[in-house]
């Protein structure tokens, strides 16, 4: 008879921490980091520079958020188009306003300041090097700016995500058109 109610006692037991267990806890969605080659200028105004970027994958989606620190502002965007081949291979774009510009195109009140932002990399153990090329999304073939960079993993300090549709339902991660 104790034995039948040790036995019961932990049925009921797993099925109270199951029911209690926070839903993060069954998330299918995998943090594959945050990396960064963000740094302080060493000018007489100093400010922040480089890219951040925080990878994260649900089944076969890459998602994540990509920053470029340009000196005055930090604009960020949600990758678009991300995708992780068999070897580590890192492709994805990011549209991002650098703020706003004003030319005889736009007239005196001016449009947001879209760059399109291509990486192409390889996830390594504690980097992605790559390239990072930027290009103006209204005048596609202007110059584009490119650079090679090494973004470094840093100490993740995000929080959990349920999942890839959750995560795209926070205004911040949704795509600016």
């Amino acid at each position: 008879m104790a034995a039948e109610m040790t036995l019961v006692s932990r049925i009921i037991l797993a099925i109270v921490l199951l029911l209690v267990q926070p839903s993060y806890a069954h998330s299918s969605v995998v943090t594959l980091g945050s990396f960064s080659n963000q740094r302080q200028s060493t000018s007489d105004d100093p400010h922040i520079e480089g890219y951040s970027l925080i990878l994260y994958r649900e089944g076969k989606i890459v998602f994540g958020r990509f920053c470029w620190a340009t000196g005055i502002e930090v604009p960020c965007a949600p990758i678009q188009k991300a995708a992780i081949d068999k070897v580590g291979n890192l492709t994805f774009q990011a549209k991002l306003s650098i703020g706003q510009e004003v030319s005889k195109d736009t007239g005196p009140q001016g449009r947001p300041a879209y760059r399109l932002v291509t990486f192409r990399g390889e996830i390594r153990k504690n980097s992605i090097p790559g390239v990072v090329s930027i290009k103006s999304v209204y005048a596609p073939d202007t110059s584009v700016e490119t650079e090679i960079v090494t973004l470094k993993r840093i100490p993740f300090k995000g929080s959990a995500i349920l999942s890839y549709r959750e995560w795209v339902q926070d205004p911040l991660n949704r795509p600016v058109d």
